[in-house]
């Protein structure tokens, strides 16, 4: 399961981009000739990563500037709108970790309470 994890994160967050690239696009002026796919995705996110991996708080500003530098050098996007998909896309990955972390969190919470209330020695 573990060695599968980080793959398949890998991918579901290329296919978030894409999405977001193919169908949300016009709102963040990502019309011909700047519409772009999943190799565009793909690209974006392998060049985004590198502002993950550069010691910020939470990847606040180097995600940001590798992911619009990107859309913007590479595909020409206007670097306002770029920047914008940047902040969006960001804010998804957020917002879907804290929607399932959070629950899953409280859960295992509860689940670790439970069992060391039932394994507390006896007259206690």
């Amino acid at each position: 399961g573990d060695l599968l994890a980080q793959p398949l994160h890998v991918v579901k967050r290329c296919l978030k981009i894409a999405h977001m690239f193919e169908h949300q696009g016009a709102g963040f002026g990502l019309q011909p000739p700047h519409a772009l796919g999943i190799s565009s995705a793909l690209v974006v996110m392998a060049i985004s990563s590198i502002g993950v991996v550069i010691p910020t708080p939470g990847a606040v500003g180097t995600y940001h500037f590798f992911f619009g530098q990107s859309l913007h050098v590479l595909f020409e996007i206007p670097m306002a709108a770029a920047m914008a998909c940047a902040t969006v896309v960001h804010a998804v990955a957020t917002l879907t970790y804290l929607s399932a972390g959070g629950p899953a969190f409280f859960l295992q919470r509860a689940r670790h309470s439970r069992k060391v209330s039932n394994e507390s020695p006896p007259g206690k």
